[in-house]
């Protein structure tokens, strides 16, 4: 198929980054050639007059043009750096009337040797995305290390391995990774939850996966803002046309940053919980497809993964996909019940591991939470872990213990909960009439005696309902 492979050049301190280790990595005989040999790829570079006529000097570009064909997109704007977003969006416009796959590349990003010999297996495959989380370093140690152990052969490459190019990254990187780690003292909200598997690498589950290759079914519309948040789901149909990589030593990607780089890290609440991750959450990755990307675990390792480690590995999997899905029905909790935030932020914001004194209360956000649970598992056809005929016996409970305290207020938002899973439900319907007559709501009183006469004509309660309707 055809192939545009884009990258688009800011300015002269990325056009550094790029010779000295993006685009040798990109020329290594598992890369650039290996998908050049099975596809119809074109390199195109979007960059200033000023970097243009730098890369035209270059070494490098003579020998990425022996690999394949390459077109100089310069801005004709020339103010010295370039909208990076503008030129991805251009460049998928302009691939999309030749059915053409595109490849993303970052002078940021040092991609191991084989990453794109994969991608060519995976486009063969059927896939139109293929997606990566990655490992961020810093350049000012880095890029030094990397020089300094490995030199550019005479194809202009350098070839890294990811068996080679993770262990390295893994001794530089960069200081500000640590506020991701889950069960670091200072964990913060940021774009990725990490977990220690204690010498032996990390498991990242990440909001934002990058596209390494996209093969849009169609044109967005309007256009991108960035690539990684609304590109994919933009122009991608079906998740099972989407790879995800998964394992550091399948491809490595690295990301280069300098010491004051921001990483979108931003101070958490302490002590730490669930649902105040979920506050911030909410509304910062609101999109399905940010939670898709987050369900997907990631294996970062220095080394191969000993045998007697692989079981440590997936029980650490198991329970860090039981913490997301956690996660994730809390979001949907407050998505769902905008009414409800205010007040459960303020319960919570007080909580540590204690739950609040009115038990009630607690009770209700932790069962509202189990019934998202249940309905985000129905919504993407899984079986739920807590059946819906449980809930309800549990809501009613609930409700029982609202009226026990007179209540009503609450009893009506749990009886509501109730009738979300069985509308017609008579006797529901009754319990919701008295509780709304407590509280004075004449209007719900109607709303509730109606559909009990709808459901149950023949409820024992008939007349006294009807009589309380026409107070």
């Amino acid at each position: 198929m055809k192939i545009h492979a884009v990258i688009a050049v800011s300015g002269e301190a990325e056009l550094d980054k790029l010779l000295r280790l993006g685009l040798p990595s990109l020329l290594s005989a598992g890369n650039l050639p290996a998908i050049a040999a099975k596809h119809e790829v074109s390199f195109k570079i979007y960059a200033s007059p000023a970097v243009a006529k730098k890369l035209q000097d270059s070494a490098n570009l003579e020998r990425l043009r022996a690999v394949l064909p390459v077109d100089m997109i310069v801005d004709s704007a020339d103010t010295g750096s370039i909208n990076v977003a503008v030129c991805q969006d251009h460049a998928m416009r302009s691939a999309f009337p030749e059915n053409a796959g595109l490849l993303f590349f970052s002078p940021h990003h040092v991609l191991s040797d084989g990453a794109l010999g994969r991608v060519s297996e995976l486009i063969l495959q059927g896939r139109r995305a293929v997606l990566l989380g990655r490992v961020t370093v810093l350049d000012e140690t880095f890029l030094p290390a990397v020089e300094a152990a490995f030199p550019i052969d005479d194809a202009g490459a350098r070839t890294l391995r990811a068996g080679t190019l993770t262990p390295i990254a893994f001794s530089h990187l960069y200081g500000r990774i640590d506020g991701l780690f889950f069960d670091d003292k200072g964990f913060d909200f940021g774009r990725e939850i990490l977990w220690d598997m204690k010498g032996e690498g990390y498991i990242a589950h990440s909001w934002r996966l990058f596209p390494l290759f996209l093969h849009p079914h169609r044109i967005p519309e309007p256009a991108l803002v960035t690539l990684e948040d609304d590109a994919t789901p933009k122009v991608i149909d079906r998740a099972e046309e989407m790879a995800i990589i998964q394992d550091s030593g399948d491809i490595a990607l690295v990301e280069i940053v300098s010491q004051t780089a921001d990483l979108g890290v931003v101070p958490g609440s302490k002590p730490y919980n669930v649902p105040r991750h979920a506050v911030a959450a909410a509304k910062m990755f609101p999109s399905p497809y940010h939670h898709y990307c987050l369900r997907h675990p990631v294996r970062w390792h220095p080394a191969p993964i000993a045998a007697r480690w692989q079981h440590l590995w997936q029980e650490m999997e198991s329970a860090t996909t039981q913490w997301v899905n956690d996660l994730l029905a809390w979001m949907k909790f407050f998505h769902d019940r905008p009414d409800g935030v205010i007040e459960l932020e303020t319960m919570l914001r007080g909580a540590t591991s204690q739950p609040p004194a009115n038990t009630a209360e607690w009770m209700a956000a932790t069962l509202r939470v189990e019934t998202a649970k249940a309905e985000l598992a129905i919504a993407e056809g899984r079986v739920p872990e807590v059946a819906s005929a449980d809930l309800a016996g549990t809501w009613i409970k609930l409700v029982q213990a609202f009226a026990s305290q007179n209540n009503y207020e609450d009893a009506l938002l749990a009886l509501a909960e109730i009738l979300k899973m069985d509308p017609t439900d008579g006797n529901v319907w009754a319990s919701l009439a008295w509780a709304a007559h407590e509280t004075r709501r004449k209007d719900l009183v109607k709303l509730a005696v109606h559909q009990v006469r709808l459901h149950q004509p023949t409820h024992p309660e008939m007349a006294a309902l009807a009589q309380i309707a026409t107070d």
